[in-house]
């Protein structure tokens, strides 16, 4: 079987392996940290196994792709898969930022309304509606003039010998712009925001305050600090990406040009970065999770040993 690696030995194709197998790794110890550490198993957690899962799937889909030549009808199926798994990491990371927000500003209302029901009720909704709502536009991508948009690889290209109306293209990436990008941005910079006061000007430590205390604000500030790294890293993988889209479909640029090219496997890199990323930012930044490495260490060490 003929495999990417095959037809395109660059250096793209060994670095977007390699972090994507960082990632799959990465992601897989993520949710393990939180089956097996019982400190994990709270609340918040459910989204941040939620967002773990999306990264996973979004990993391995590229995996295939980079890894095994796969038939042209199976790529339908792949990129909405893609657009699926995308969009419920991104909005994943606004529920992360709306949890932060109304556990430290809005707390008696998080009391009320952060239940784990309405936790596990929203992760579901949010599967469920991402896979209802993105099979029209990218059945408008894919299936409305067939041979326009194809695949090189895991690169989204087109068909410049097609003179087509391009409109229905662009209203859909406008779209998805807005619904995957500014919206998410705008949300997660004001709720962030909002937190950053909160902490700055109410719950700041004083000599007063007992080591416990203390320590829960230091807490509080640590995974806020996180997630706001974790926003910034969407914004900076994300954005090129966007720019790319707009190049491919509200201009005539020659994605034949070598500089293109470069270009658009750089925007895909980026984004199969932002997905690998995040464990690793847990990892250096949140303590819990650091000194939750060594449980499915010591699992799979148990393991071993038994048998």
């Amino acid at each position: 079987m003929e495999t990417y690696f095959d037809s395109l030995p660059d250096i793209f194709t060994i670095i977007n392996f390699i972090i994507i197998s960082i990632g799959i790794i990465g992601n897989l110890l993520v949710l393990l940290i939180i089956i097996c550490r019982k400190t994990t198993r709270t609340k918040m957690y459910i989204l941040i196994g939620n967002l773990a899962v999306a990264d996973l799937s979004f990993l391995a889909q590229q995996m295939v792709v980079f890894v095994t030549k796969i038939p042209e009808k199976i790529y339908f199926l792949y990129n909405y898969m893609t657009f699926v798994t995308v969009t419920v990491s991104i909005h994943t990371l606004v529920l992360l930022a709306l949890d932060k927000f109304m556990s430290l500003v809005l707390v008696y209302t998080s009391r009320v309304f952060k239940t784990t029901r309405n936790l596990f009720i929203t992760v579901v909704l949010l599967w469920a509606v991402s896979i209802v709502a993105f099979y029209m536009p990218v059945t408008i991508f894919f299936d409305s003039h067939p041979g326009f948009v194809h695949q090189n690889g895991p690169y989204m290209t087109r068909n410049l010998t097609f003179d087509i109306d391009t409109t229905p293209y662009r209203i859909t990436l406008a779209c998805f712009f807005v619904f995957d990008f500014m919206l998410p941005l705008i949300t997660m910079t004001v709720m962030y925001s909002m937190v950053i006061h909160q902490l700055l000007c109410k719950d700041r430590p004083n000599p007063g305050n007992s080591s416990a205390e203390m320590k829960v604000v230091k807490d509080k500030q640590r995974l806020t600090v996180v997630m706001m790294i974790v926003t910034i890293v969407f914004v900076v993988c994300w954005f090129p990406k966007w720019v790319n889209f707009y190049f491919l479909f509200f201009t005539d640029v020659d994605d034949r040009n070598e500089s293109y090219m470069l270009f658009l496997k750089f925007t895909h890199l980026l984004v199969v970065i932002n997905s690998a990323i995040n464990p690793i930012l847990y990892a250096f930044i949140y303590v819990d999770f650091r000194r939750g490495v060594t449980v499915p260490v010591n699992f799979m060490r148990k393991l071993c040993c038994n048998k």
